[in-house]
Formats: structure tokens, sequence, C-alpha cells
């Protein structure tokens, strides 16, 4: 019975103790200095009427689209839903 007591006293006390030290003595944190920014990608118009379908095979032989989107920088997005029985590829 006492060792009972002895944690449920000391696992709360415990608790509150990490709580404060990480809410009153935050550590710092580097922020990378490279990342994505996405502000390069600018304003474009990427509504379906203004992108050209193109159609590829996939490895089960179905016939897929994909939309190009020419933008003004060189990073690249690619989003891919899945073609698999259960959307796994």
């Amino acid at each position: 019975m006492r060792t009972i007591l002895i944690v449920a006293i000391t696992t709360p006390l415990i608790y509150l103790v990490i709580a404060f030290a990480l809410t009153y003595f935050p550590f710092a944190r580097t922020i990378p200095e490279e990342g994505l920014d996405f502000d390069v990608m600018g304003k474009q118009d990427f509504s379906l009427d203004a992108v050209e379908e193109t159609h590829y095979l996939a490895r089960d032989k179905t016939e897929l689209f994909y939309r190009y989107i020419a933008g003004k920088s060189d990073v690249w997005f690619i989003l891919m839903h899945g073609s698999g029985s259960e959307g796994r590829f």
C-alpha cells in the first residue's frame, strides 16, 4: 500500500516538474537555413481548364493521366494518387 501511495504522489510531481521546465525554460531550436520556400512558386492559375492532360501507361496496363504545370522556379512537385488496388503505388 505504501508503494502505491509513493507512486501515486511522485508520478504527478515528476510530470509537473517536466511540464514546468519545458514551459519556462524552453530549449533553443535552430531553424535550418535551407527549407521549402513556397513564395518562390508565385501566384498562378492552377484551374483544370488551363492545364492539358497527358496520359501514360501504368504498370498494370491502365492508362492514367497527369498534368504538367510549368512554373517560374526550379522546384518540382510530384503528387501521386494511388493506382494500385489498395492505393499503395
